[in-house]
């Protein structure tokens, strides 16, 4: 994992997890570089403890973050 990876998996998981957008699978290179690093090993232990945090810091349910805000044709419905 290099630092650009460091700063752009956080955003990349939002927009898969959260936002539903398809740019992360219909775009080859994306794909590829998101399928390499969301299967690491360390990536995967940062899920996991942002999961059992206790601190507040947690990640939100998806159904409870209100993406009104964003224009309607980059959101997937």
């Amino acid at each position: 994992m290099t630092l650009a990876d460091l700063v752009h998996v956080p955003n990349a998981y939002v927009i898969d997890q959260y936002l539903g957008l398809d740019c992360l699978r219909t775009r080859p290179n994306l794909a590829r570089w998101w399928e390499r690093i969301s299967s690491l090993p360390s990536w995967k232990k940062v899920l996991q403890i942002a999961e059992e945090d206790t601190t507040g810091m947690r990640l939100p349910p998806r159904e409870s973050v209100n993406f009104g805000s964003i224009p309607h044709e980059i959101r997937s419905e």
